[in-house]
């Protein structure tokens, strides 16, 4: 005689009298259902081996926009003391020269018109021209002889020549002074004759 369980499942523990092929079926599925209603499970398995890695790490998404600053429960501080200055840096490189000119400035305003009655001062004497050339002697007669210019400095003494050779000593001899003026600084000259006065030249 098979023992029944309260599902309506023959007993495990029992032999059944005969095996009827056209109960298995149902008494199998009977079973699969009393297995999953039940929850009924087996011994843990062994822990499989790990699964590969996820692919590459996603682009990191934008920052996103920054909160308004939260109430402040404390008063706000003093300034800090200033910074030294840091060093100074190295000099920059020079700039290019400029080659372009600078517009032309404002004309200065007109100075006061002159008096023409006060006269101006007198500008500086200009230099002495040069000396023109001596003109052809006139022919005879001469005109009167102008008036004397004024002696001009003398000039620095020049150096003494070499003495020369003794002559021969020779006799007595006259000195006969000519009888017009040889223009000669200097010069002996007779005006009147034999007996006329000596003059001397003024050149």
């Amino acid at each position: 005689m098979v023992d029944y369980t309260s599902k309506g499942i023959p007993s495990p523990g029992t032999k059944p009298d005969n095996y009827d092929d056209n109960l298995e079926s149902s008494i199998l599925k009977r079973v699969v259902d009393v297995v999953n209603t039940g929850n009924i499970v087996g011994p843990a398995g062994k822990v499989g081996p790990a699964g590969t890695s996820g692919g590459a790490t996603g682009a990191t998404g934008n920052t996103g926009a920054t909160g308004a600053q939260g109430p402040s429960f404390f008063a706000a501080g003093g300034t800090g003391a200033t910074g030294r200055t840091g060093p100074d840096g190295p000099p920059g490189p020079a700039g290019a020269t400029s080659t372009v000119t600078g517009p032309t400035g404002p004309t200065g305003i007109s100075g006061p018109q002159a008096d023409p009655f006060v006269p101006g001062k007198t500008g500086p004497t200009g230099a002495t021209g040069a000396t023109g050339n001596t003109g052809p002697t006139g022919g005879l007669p001469r005109g009167p002889t102008g008036p004397s210019s004024a002696t001009g400095n003398t000039g620095p003494t020049g150096f003494t020549g070499n003495t020369g050779a003794i002559g021969r000593t020779g006799g007595n001899w006259l000195f006969v002074a000519p009888t017009a003026d040889p223009r000669i600084v200097g010069a002996v000259w007779n005006s009147g004759g034999v007996t006329g006065g000596l003059k001397i030249s003024i050149g």
